[in-house]
Formats: C-alpha cells, structure tokens, sequence
C-alpha cells in the first residue's frame, strides 16, 4: 500500500518511542494480545488522545500458548516507529493494515529514514505488474519525503467521521500481563497437527455466508476442493474434512474447531483501498507440547484459521479458479506448512492464477512425506518358552511364558473403550477327598494387535492371553484379537482315586514302606 492508501484507511498517524511491550490472554474468550505501549514525539494526522498511546495487536506467547498471523507488525522495546493508527470496534487503536503500516525510523538527524519490513514468510503483491515478490526486502524511503507524501495525501482525502478513540484499550486492567522485549517471530513456527498420527481427521467449520461476490456455493466448493486435493497426497495420513456449517466467527479467539470465514464479518482487518491492501488473514493457535518427526521438533498445532477480507469483489484476481488456487494455499499454511522456494509449486510466495485451481504438486507431496510421515504401529511379536508346573502327580510343561523383545510392524488401529465380558461357570466338583480336579485340557493362545478393545467370553477352556493363568474354576477368561498366534496344548491329568477304608494291620504295612523309603533316601545321600 502507498502512503495515499494508508491514509484513506487510517484514522491518524504517530511517530513516537515503543516504551513497553506485554502480552496478555483473555480468560473468558482465550484471545491472545499483545499490547505496544507508544511515546508519541509528532501526531502527524487525526484526533489522537493526548498522552501515551497503547496499541492492540492479535498475536503473542502466554504460558506456554502461542498465537502468530503472518504479517503482523514487528515491534522492539526502544524502537523509533511511525505508525499509521486503526480504529477497533471497541475503539481502542491498532496498526493499519499489519505490517503494512508501520515503518522503523533509522538514522541520525538530517539523514532518518523510514524502513517498513513485512516480517517472515511474507509476500507482497504489485497490484499494478501483478508480480509478488517473496520475502521482499525491507523498502526504504527517506523520511521528510515519506512525511511529505502524507500529508498530500491527507490533504486531498475527504474528512471522516470522528469516533471516539480510546488511549488504551478498555480490558487492560484486568488481565494478567506478562512483559515482552519484542512482538516478532524469532524463527519459523516449527509447528503440525498430531492429530494425524493417531488417525484422527482435522474439521473445518465453514461461514454459511460465502464470499460476496462469489457466494456460497463456489466459496464452499473452492474449500473443499482444497481440502480434497490435499486428501488426495498418497503415503500420508492427514484426512482434512468440512466439519458443516458454521456462524460468522471472530478471529481474534483460538477456537475449538477449526475455521474459514468470509468477507471479514467483524471488521477485524482493514479494507482494501483501490485493490490494494490485506487479502486474507491465516494464522494458527499452537502449545507448548512438542514432538520431533524426522529430527525436527515440532510444536501442537491446536487450531488452524482463516478469514477472507470484503472489498475484492470488484478486483479482477478475484475468479473461482483463482479463489480455489488461493485456499488451497491457505489450507496449507493451516497444516503447518510455508512457503516453498519452489516457483511452480502451490505452497509457493507467488499466486500462479494459470488455471491450476485446487490442484498440488510433487513439492507439496514431499513437504507432507516429511511433516506427516505414517508412523509405524507397535506389534509386539512374543516368543514362548514351556516353564515347568509342579502337580499332584509330578510335572507338567507348556504354560507359555512370554521372552524377548517385541518389533513393532503394521498400522495403529486404536479404540478408546474397553469393553469386558465376563461369566461365572462353574465346571469342577468337589468331592469328599481334599484331592481337586484339573481340566483335563487347556489350550493358551496368544495374539497382538494394538486394539486394546477387548471381549471376555466364559469357557470352561478358558483362553490365555500374556496377562496370569486363570485358576481351574470358576472360569473367567478374556479374548484378545492379536496375530501371530503361538498355540501350545497341554493335557494334564490328575485323576482322584477313591480312599480305602482302613484294615487291621495295614499300618504295620505302611510303618515298612516308609522305613524302606528312608533308608533309599539315605543311601542316595551317601
């Protein structure tokens, strides 16, 4: 935008000091701001309040919650700006158009300069040329012919209607603030979804309103063809889907689902002038919480969000083909992804509008091989090893006894409840002797899956996963889908035998066995 533009959508303009810079979270709303305390040293235009100026901008970190819309204005605690000022709906002030209005101002007296920078992975566009240039370089201009311009330009503009403006917005002394030495993105946000790797779909809630010109049919359309198109990527588990109709929302607030919005509805963005200015606003809420995907450390992304300016209607960019091309590239950025050094890509700086509408290319299938790769699932594979088992007849072998490390191979397929069925069935009589019956025959099988859904089903041979034996009875026993299955069958028998009643004599008899037996006893020892 030219001095001329910000002008025609501004309602002042400062130079001044940046004195304070602290960031805050509203409790009830869970918008993060940042707020840019201002020492003005020259009202340049407009009905400013006397005093300091405390600027409101969307954006910022707050206990480990961070949230950043490309292209915002970047301030510094000591820095000398001059900033083009906005009207919120509140009335408090904010920079216009993000950091298309607000420049640094450089150097000694007699030779100050007037530096506007746009920030990390921002493209600017030439209206005129129609050329965008990708991460443009800072643009310069000397700062008496910067002054000069606007103030021509404020003497031609037609006179607004004067509003109230607040010094200070009206809830900053309620929240909690935490200071700051700068409002700037350090370095790329380093941010994806985890969502995916366990085989969860990201939703969008979608305006019922569509885009003015267009209307809803072809907005709608153009969103889901996006979604689709990056649906279509092969060897990748991100399932993006239109989560159903959706009120006008504000941007301001990190959501619960997901958004797209149209035509600015809540005039959080300033509007174009002589199709000049911001075309969209895309941004994401992220956490703290971090995971590392092919070495590299990536933060939670918790929302994703985008809203369409109004007033392009007239422009001649503003097609269905073209409308499609441009949330595609958005819906990219929601995902995490910037913009690719690749020119003919469809995450590239430069918009194409050569008839590709929602469609992607290989660049784009590489960058989410890499972003979201399909992660492999735990299998265990057990080995099974026979533990002898003492009985009332001797021993027996084959319980299984799980051994070694397990591999992991296949895909997660996870159920969050478990469901366990059990019954009582009792199989086995006493008798009058203290002897007890075994099941003649058990059979253990064991198999892995990673479905921790399990149902239980009474038997009298009960089934045996890696967890303890069950006693003989009564029987409770749990089945659990897993492969491979390693099946072993052991048949035990301890059949009771009625005891005789006692005769005269028969101790004597058994007085001589059991001398007969500690005598072998003793002579083995020896």
């Amino acid at each position: 935008m030219r001095p001329r533009d910000l002008v025609a959508i501004s309602i002042g303009a400062v130079r001044g000091r940046v004195t304070r810079i602290e960031t805050a979270a509203d409790r009830d709303r869970g918008t993060i701001h940042t707020y840019i305390w201002i020492a003005p040293t020259e009202r340049i235009f407009g009905a400013l309040p006397a005093g300091p100026l405390v600027l409101r901008e969307l954006g910022g970190h707050v206990r480990g919650r961070g949230q950043w819309i490309f292209g915002s204005p970047e301030y510094r605690v000591g820095e000398s700006v001059l900033v083009f000022l906005s009207r919120s709906a509140d009335g408090s002030l904010h920079t216009t158009a993000l950091s298309l209005g607000k420049y640094e101002v450089k150097g000694e007296a007699g030779t100050l300069r007037a530096v506007r920078r746009f920030g990390a992975q921002v493209a600017v566009l030439d209206p005129q040329t129609g050329a965008v240039e990708h991460d443009p370089a800072d643009e310069v201009v000397e700062l008496p012919t910067l002054l000069e311009r606007v103030r021509r330009a404020v003497a031609s503009s037609a006179a607004k209607a004067r509003e109230p403006v607040l010094s200070e917005p009206p809830e900053l002394h309620r929240v909690a603030l935490e200071p700051r030495p700068s409002f700037i993105l350090l370095n790329d946000p380093t941010s994806r979804w985890f969502e995916p790797d366990a085989g969860i779909p990201i939703g969008y809630a979608i305006d019922t309103t569509g885009d003015a010109k267009l209307g809803l049919n072809i907005s709608r359309a153009a969103v889901d063809a996006g979604m689709a198109a990056w649906n279509a990527l092969e060897d990748t588990p991100i399932e993006l889907f239109d989560a159903g109709d959706a009120d006008p929302a504000e941007f301001a607030p990190c959501p619960d689902t997901s958004r797209i919005v149209f035509n600015d509805p809540f005039n959080e963005l300033d509007p174009p002038s002589s199709c000049r200015g911001v075309l969209a606003k895309g941004g994401f809420c992220n956490n703290e919480e971090t995971r590392t995907v092919n070495g590299t450390v990536f933060h939670r992304i918790t929302a994703g969000k985008v809203t369409f300016n109004n007033g392009w209607g007239s422009c001649a960019i503003w097609t269905p083909c073209n409308f499609a091309e441009i949330a595609t590239h958005e819906l990219g950025h929601t995902l995490g992804l910037g913009h690719s050094d690749v020119k003919s890509a469809t995450m590239a700086a430069e918009a194409h509008f050569d008839g590709r509408c929602s469609s992607l290319t290989e660049d784009e299938v590489a960058a989410i091989a890499f972003v979201y790769p399909i992660v492999p699932t735990p299998t265990p594979t057990p080995t099974w090893t026979p533990t002898p088992i003492p009985t009332s007849t001797g021993t027996r072998s084959g319980t299984p006894t799980r051994t070694g490390t397990p591999t992991r191979t296949g895909t997660v397929t996870r159920t969050l409840r478990r469901t366990i069925t059990a019954t009582r069935t009792s199989t086995v009589p006493r008798t009058s002797t203290p002897t007890r019956t075994l099941v003649p025959s058990r059979t253990a099988t064991a198999s892995i899956t990673e479905t921790p859904s399990r149902t239980g089903t009474p038997s009298a041979t009960p089934t045996v996963t890696s967890g303890p034996s069950p006693p003989p009875s009564p029987s409770r026993s749990r089945t659990a889908t897993r492969t491979p299955t390693p099946t072993q069958t052991f048949t035990p028998s301890a059949t009771p035998t009625p005891t005789p009643r006692p005769r005269p004599g028969d101790w004597f008899d058994s007085l001589l066995k059991a001398v007969e037996r500690l005598l072998a006893i003793l002579g083995t020892r020896k």
